[in-house]
């Protein structure tokens, strides 16, 4: 069984001591091409390259809470360029990248929130099908992820930000408040909850420590998720039935 953040043993009964629990894989294999720095991948998107930028990937629909990241994006205000100590303050307010195939109805929403937050300078939206040979250079181009979904059973947006190393901000949901370990490899505030997502953006903006602890605390999370010990599991859990 493939942990989804639900109480699976406790509505087996008995039978939840057979439950076996294998991660979801790391995504590293995704990169692939080792001379795509973040600069070129920057250039490429037409991206302000001193200017931290956020990712939001994938398929865009209400329950990922995009419009929370955005309003959180806000309320960051002055404060994250202040603390950054940067002279330029405009441009060293953080961004967010959009990538992913949206609903139209969805990101008519959207669109009117940047424009009524003022946003459209910090909010680059690149909306459709994302090719899989484009995925590293959105992940390259990032300095962290953000996963404000309001309900998720399991994200590999949170494996991909592993296999290329970023610090994740996501909300306490599903698989994810499973999957992450609250201040080690990633930061988990409550979901529909700007404010506390504003605060957890901030830190992981301004703060070289944190950044680098969040880093380091993905040696632990690939040896648990490395498809070395999900096929070894997978096996033993075959060779147990028969």
């Amino acid at each position: 069984a493939v942990a989804l953040g639900l109480d699976v043993a406790g509505g087996l009964g008995g039978a939840a001591e057979r439950l076996v629990v294998i991660t979801h894989g790391d995504y590293g294999f995704f990169l692939t091409d080792k001379g795509l720095t973040k600069g070129i991948s920057r250039q490429r998107l037409g991206l302000e390259a001193e200017r931290f930028w956020f990712l939001f990937f994938g398929r865009i629909d209400a329950h990922k809470g995009l419009d929370t990241a955005i309003g959180a994006l806000a309320r960051m205000g002055k404060e994250a360029a202040d603390k950054r100590g940067d002279a330029t303050a405009a441009s060293a307010l953080p961004g967010l990248i959009v990538a992913g195939k949206p609903k139209k109805e969805d990101m008519l929403k959207i669109d009117q929130k940047i424009g009524d937050l003022q946003l459209r300078d910090r909010v680059r939206l690149f909306t459709g099908h994302i090719p899989v040979s484009d995925i590293q250079q959105y992940f390259q181009a990032a300095d962290a992820v953000v996963l404000p979904y309001r309900e998720s059973s399991t994200s590999g947006i949170f494996h991909l930000a592993m296999g290329f190393r970023k610090p994740v901000v996501a909300c306490a949901v599903g698989g994810l408040k499973d999957a992450i370990d609250d201040g080690v490899t990633g930061i988990l505030v409550p979901p529909d909850d700007e404010g506390a997502l504003a605060r957890a953006m901030e830190l992981v903006a301004t703060d070289s420590a944190t950044r680098e602890r969040l880093a380091a605390g993905w040696s632990s999370a690939l040896a648990e998720h490395s498809w070395e010990r999900i096929a070894a599991l997978t096996k033993a859990v075959y060779q147990d039935v028969a």
